[in-house]
């Protein structure tokens, strides 16, 4: 028979695909793996394909998608050298610390917006994953900074277990930072159109949860209580409720990803409620207004000052139909929207009279962090301290 004879196993198309799928689990492996303090370590190593990916979209198979691919996985790298960097100085121990965490924020906030305006400027309809990818990535290095400012506190804190001024400050300063970046992908999930909201994938979900997860501690472990004051809490009540009262518009079924969503920001509005009433219990209720996009892409800035908490009753809002096409450009407006958030986290950063000073140990805020956990002498986690086993449990229950 007349058969073709098969091509070689180095066919360009064919080797393609295979690098296109290389770089795909790639950029998959640091986005889920250096998500959270409690992931795994990455599996997928660095080759010379990935450290050449800005090249790889210059050959002439290159795909529209090859764009997207190769910048996400640019950024991933950048952020895994933050994040290896940043672990790798946690394993020499309390006390002998020599990388500054604050500057490493810094570079990948730096580097994280360079990272944004490009993508923007190459292909405008990136610009809402411009934006989220890179708030995800700040906030991910923003919270290792909360987690080393605690240890530095407690490491060095002076025989009657006190930290200094300047720890202090250093420790509202990470807070507000970690604070405003999870608020800031709050706000940007409420401009999202309908339909890019209800139908996407669960990865794109996960910038959205994780920064609800960083707020659920900082209510959960008492920072809230200590630092927050009646207007900030207002503030992040509204937003609240207007995320919640969004994705249970969208939702399709009761198991739907965003559902679950939902009623975790509901939580966190009680939460808010119950601090908030600890402040003051006989305060006069007043609203604060959760900025939003207009459609000339202008954005409110300002939070009226105010002395109470507005805690309203929420209603069920009906599904609604898919959206016709959008236009990106006109909801949306500039990358530069994106950076006026309210600074809600400036709120914390308080005069020296006003210190924080609560004395309090590691775990008693971050008990997700097993590095100052009681222990045998076999390394195992002593049983006898029962006041962090639920969450202890919890982490376990990740690995």
């Amino acid at each position: 028979m007349d058969l073709s004879s098969p091509r070689g196993e180095y066919d360009p198309r064919r080797k393609r695909n295979r690098e296109r799928l290389w770089l795909i689990l790639y950029a998959a492996d640091r986005r889920y793996n250096y998500c959270g303090q409690t992931a795994k370590p990455s599996m997928m190593p660095e080759d010379a394909l990935v450290r050449s990916s800005e090249q790889w979209v210059e050959s002439p198979l290159c795909l529209i998608p090859d764009h997207r691919l190769a910048n996400n996985v640019i950024l991933r790298r950048l952020l895994a050298a933050h994040i290896e960097a940043i672990d790798k100085d946690n394993e020499l121990g309390p006390g002998r610390s020599r990388l500054d965490v604050r500057d490493e924020y810094r570079k990948m906030e730096q580097e994280a917006d360079q990272w944004a305006a490009s993508q923007v400027e190459r292909d405008p309809e990136t610009l809402v994953h411009a934006v989220l990818s890179s708030l995800h990535a700040k906030v991910i290095i923003a919270h290792r900074w909360v987690q080393r400012s605690f240890r530095t506190a407690e490491s060095s804190a002076d025989g009657e277990g006190r930290v200094g001024e300047a720890q202090d400050r250093e420790r509202r300063e990470a807070l507000a930072v970690c604070i405003n970046g999870s608020v800031g992908v709050l706000n940007t999930m409420l401009q999202l159109p309908d339909d890019a909201l209800r139908y996407a994938c669960d990865s794109k979900h996960l910038y959205f949860a994780y920064a609800s997860f960083f707020l659920h501690k900082v209510f959960d472990t008492g920072i809230a209580a200590k630092m927050l004051d009646r207007q900030s809490l207002s503030y992040m009540y509204n937003l609240f409720q207007r995320c919640a009262e969004e994705l249970e518009r969208l939702t399709l079924i009761p198991t739907h990803t965003i559902a679950f969503h939902a009623r975790f920001l509901r939580e966190l509005m009680a939460q808010c409620t119950e601090i908030s009433s600890g402040h003051e219990a006989q305060a006069e209720l007043t609203p604060v207004e959760v900025p939003e996009l207009s459609a000339a892409g202008d954005v409110t800035t300002a939070v009226p000052p105010t002395d109470a908490v507005h805690m309203p009753q929420h209603t069920q809002l009906a599904c609604s139909e898919p959206q016709a096409e959008t236009d990106w450009s006109a909801v949306f407006g500039t990358l530069e929207d994106f950076n006026d958030i309210p600074p809600v986290g400036d709120l914390l950063l308080g005069p020296a009279e006003d210190s924080m000073d609560l004395n309090l140990s590691w775990n008693d805020y971050w008990p997700f962090d097993d590095l100052f956990w009681p222990t045998d002498p076999s390394g195992t986690i002593a049983t006898g301290d029962t006041q962090n086993t639920d969450w202890q449990g919890l982490v376990q229950s990740f690995q």
